[in-house]
């Protein structure tokens, strides 16, 4: 789980999670920290996800894959337009779903 805190300031308040940071409030948002925000969720769901199936891989059950390489695609994409210090930021969440993915590939069946 991420660290994070937050602080008020005269413009809204100032958020920083796991070294991501922004300033949130009605005229203090960073436009460009959404962006990064929702790469993050999108790296992060499909790491759940990946996870899941391989829970049920190692539980006997079959996993349809489909649509997985389209959304690492839009990952790739999305990561692609980032700043570089933002897309440094999401290094940790993209190994980890690599993580996952070799783990998933080492006990899933050959097809």
């Amino acid at each position: 789980m991420g660290t994070g805190s937050l602080g008020t300031g005269s413009m809204g308040r100032h958020v920083t999670i796991d070294g991501l940071s922004m300033e949130a409030g009605l005229s203090g948002a960073e436009p460009a920290a959404m962006p990064t925000l929702a790469t993050l969720g999108s790296i992060e769901t499909m790491r759940a996800t990946v996870a899941m199936a391989r829970a049920l891989v190692a539980g006997g059950r079959e996993v349809d894959l489909a649509g997985l390489e389209h959304d690492a695609a839009a990952i790739c994409l999305a990561l692609d337009g980032l700043p570089t210090h933002s897309a440094r930021a999401m290094r940790p969440a993209m190994l980890a779903l690599m993580r996952e993915v070799e783990a998933l590939a080492i006990i899933m069946p050959a097809q």
